[in-house]
């Protein structure tokens, strides 16, 4: 009973530390993990001498043993081994129940229950991922904002002057990126009387995107040249699949947008799988975002603009 109290404690102590983002050094465990994949491991060893059990299964109960004994030197890094002392562990539930061996069915969820600290350990490896990740995702921005434009200026930097909409664009080919830049073309004159500066962001070289976005009379916008898509993947655009690029949504919006509306399709220049997306930036702080779901999602520049309460400040 004492132990069980301490290890309540210990394991509320680290999910509050977790999730606080008080320790985020994921690959450093702590006393209690190692307790606990060393108790596990001492549980797997004692069920690899059952006799009752057969070769094949004391063989593997002694394999995860040695297994989650080298696990115990950093829990959160060998966190595999954890998952397959877990799934070996539930299995023998799973398939009893369904054959209905009550008693073969009581035995396998006792030891199941023995590994479920395991899962405390593996779920606090998870919340550190996350934590980890959250914080390299906000390096990552920061880095990304200091790209420059073909003016010389930084997204930061433009950001701290004015609010900046910065527009991650489909490849040059695409209708649908075609549609874009008549939007915005057709929206620029509202957009900007809200303060708002407008950033393109494309997958072609400096000279191309001059040449082709003076097509839509946006040549004297901002623009950066991402060939290597280094920017887009710094603001968590993916790659579509094929439902976000070849469904029946697209396919119509396709035949509207490259018949119906005239804009045509262009040889494929850069990424064709990757997915365009909107982001409002103010004060090097990114307020609002549309990440598009379907190539043939068709925002409104200027209602995604108009709709944030800060533009009312700088007008």
């Amino acid at each position: 009973m004492l132990v069980g109290h301490s290890y309540t404690f210990f394991w509320r102590a680290e999910l509050r530390s977790i999730i606080r983002g008080e320790d985020m050094n994921v690959g450093q465990s702590t006393t209690w993990m190692r307790l606990v994949v060393l108790a596990a491991a001492a549980q797997n060893g004692y069920s690899a001498m059952s006799p009752t059990s057969s070769l094949e299964l004391r063989s593997l109960w002694a394999a995860l043993g040695i297994g989650l004994t080298f696990a115990a030197i950093d829990p959160l890094r060998y966190w595999p081994v954890i998952v397959s002392t877990l799934i070996a562990r539930f299995t023998p539930v799973v398939g009893h129940g369904l054959l209905g061996r009550g008693p073969a069915a009581t035995a396998s969820m006792a030891s199941a229950l023995v590994s479920a600290p395991l899962s405390f350990v593996l779920a606090s490896a998870y919340l550190r991922r996350l934590n980890r990740l959250r914080r390299r995702t906000i390096d990552i921005l920061d880095f990304a904002l200091r790209a420059r434009t073909n003016q010389g200026a930084t997204v930061d930097a433009l950001s701290r002057d004015n609010p900046v909409l910065l527009v991650f664009l489909r490849h040059a080919g695409c209708t649908f990126c075609r549609e874009a830049l008549a939007d915005l073309a057709a929206q620029r004159r509202d957009i900007e009387s809200t303060g708002v500066t407008i950033v393109l962001a494309h997958m072609g070289k400096p000279e191309f995107g001059r040449e082709f976005f003076e097509k839509y009379g946006l040549s004297d916008l901002h623009q950066i040249s991402d060939p290597g898509r280094g920017l887009y993947k710094a603001f968590g655009l993916q790659r579509g699949n094929l439902w976000m690029l070849f469904g029946p949504k697209v396919w119509w919006r396709g035949f509207e947008a490259g018949i119906l509306g005239r804009h045509g399709v262009g040889r494929l220049m850069g990424d064709g799988f990757q997915m365009p997306g909107l982001f409002m930036i103010f004060h090097g702080q990114i307020l609002r975002t549309y990440r598009h779901q379907s190539a043939a999602d068709r925002p409104h520049y200027f209602s995604f603009v108009s709709e944030d309460a800060f533009t009312g400040m700088i007008s």
